[in-house]
């Protein structure tokens, strides 16, 4: 499995996932697990989600806290379904020091009067890698979703295991309903679960970013949702 996101996030195989064994509880479960993660219009992602979480096992308790934080954190409380790349000159070092010498990061990125060039920045960090071969192919297979969906092979792998063409329809990946699928699917798909299970934020941060960052928020908003389930 490749990586889905916008920056390094490396997924292993992950193991087979237990049998459930504890029932899916009604709507308004979730729509208060999810409000005290910091999703923003809990009640609407509550209806988008019920029926991935359903068929992916991810119940009430530390499986549905632990994804409500993650989901929350990667998506701004939902409100960011498409990766922000307003980056400062500053940023692009910070984050792509590899990726970026600083007369390109002044080129791209955002600098006293001149605003970033969103598209010339995906294009170069995203471009001939994750199955980009396209000029443009940074830009249009940028991050997208809930848990953010990157590069072409990634939204071929995505959409093949959703039934959804995401390679030639990439912007459905940031519609609610589809952005909802793809996530639970990664969720349970990387073992997050079992993870979860063990209260393991580490491990399921990790299998999601790659490493540590976002840590501490998502662990203040897993504390919230666990008190909420």
């Amino acid at each position: 499995m490749r990586a889905l996101f916008s920056k390094p996030h490396p997924v292993t195989e992950a193991p087979p996932l237990p049998i459930p064994v504890e029932p899916p509880r009604p709507e308004t479960d979730l729509t208060r697990v999810l409000a005290a993660a910091g999703m923003v219009h809990a009640e609407g992602w509550a209806r988008a989600l019920e029926g991935p979480c359903k068929r992916r096992a991810i119940w009430p308790g530390r499986r549905l806290a632990a994804f409500a934080a993650t989901i929350a954190h990667e998506s701004a409380g939902g409100s960011l379904l498409h990766e922000n790349l307003n980056y400062s000159a500053a940023g692009l070092r910070a984050t792509w020091p590899s990726r970026f010498t600083q007369d390109e990061a002044e080129a791209l990125g955002r600098m006293p009067g001149k605003p970033a060039d969103p598209q010339g920045i995906a294009n170069k960090v995203y471009g001939g890698r994750l199955g980009n071969t396209g000029i443009a192919d940074g830009w249009r297979y940028r991050g997208r979703g809930l848990i953010h969906l990157t590069g072409r092979d990634n939204y071929r792998l995505a959409g093949r295991a959703l039934g959804i063409d995401l390679e030639a329809n990439p912007e459905q990946a940031a519609e609610w309903g589809v952005a909802a699928e793809v996530a639970a699917w990664f969720w349970s798909e990387n073992g997050c679960n079992a993870l979860a299970d063990l209260g393991d934020i580490e491990g399921w941060r990790k299998r999601v970013n790659g490493g540590h960052i976002g840590l501490e928020d998502v662990r203040r908003r897993y504390e919230a949702a666990v008190k909420a389930t």
